[in-house]
Formats: C-alpha cells, structure tokens, sequence
C-alpha cells in the first residue's frame, strides 16, 4: 500500500509543479498565450518543457523517497502513469502547441521520473555501500 501511495504522491507533485510552474509564466509573459491559450513561441514552449521535466524528476525523486523498496520500480509505475496522463491532456490540448511539444514531452517527462529516482537511489548506495539492494526486505524463512 505504501508503494501506491509513493506513486500517487510523485504523480501529484508532478501535475501540482507542472501547472504551477505553466501558471507562473502565464502571469510573467501574459503575451505567451493568445486568447484560446495556444503558444507559439519557441522560447516559452522550451521553458514549459523545461519545467515538465523538472516537475517529473522532483516527482521521480519523491516517489523513489517515499518507497520502502524496489525505487526505480515505484519511479517506473510513476513514470507510465504520467506519460498515460501526458498523453491524455496532450490530445485535449492539442491545438495549443505544435505537434513536436507534445512528442517531445512525452518522451522526456517518463525518462526525468526514472532519472529523478535514480539520484535517489544512487544516495542510498553511497549511504548504505554495496550492501544496498533495490529489491524487496526478505523475511526471515517459515513465513
């Protein structure tokens, strides 16, 4: 149960930073967005990308923190459910950036999930040593 609350936890920290951080440049560059909140600009749409893919490792990240075991599995869970979503709200969203935005997002945003847990996991191997292991605490034999 712990682990589906850890994905649940990333995937809502990702959408919550995402929309954040698109709401912020909406009210720095009102300009950005024309009235039916297509962008055209390259600059923007590279700063909204950019902010995806921090979004989706600090949700990688958190999701791997938050998991007892099997981190980069939780990270994987995280990151498929995100690009089902992104793929979701790309197709509604269509018209409002071209075609190559929504391509390219969906292929950084899963990849920065993975890559967000990996800096987690990788602190724990520096933390722990070689005795870290990635899978599941055994219990002990007769149980």
């Amino acid at each position: 149960m712990r682990g589906l609350a850890a994905v649940g936890a990333g995937l809502g920290a990702t959408f919550v930073l995402a929309f954040t951080f698109e709401w912020l440049i909406g009210l720095a560059l009102p300009d950005a967005m024309d009235a039916r909140g297509r962008v055209s600009s390259a600059s923007v749409l590279g700063m909204l990308l950019a902010g995806g893919v921090l979004s989706s490792a600090m949700g990688g990240w958190l999701t791997a923190r938050l998991a007892e075991s099997r981190h980069m599995g939780h990270a994987l869970g995280l990151a498929a459910v995100a690009l089902a979503l992104a793929m979701f709200i790309s197709i509604l969203n269509w018209d409002r950036a071209p075609g190559a935005y929504h391509v390219a997002s969906w292929l950084l945003l899963p990849l920065a999930c993975v890559a967000g847990a990996s800096v987690r996991v990788q602190a724990l191997r520096e933390r722990f040593g070689p005795a870290f292991d990635d899978e599941p605490y055994a219990l002990p034999e007769g149980r």
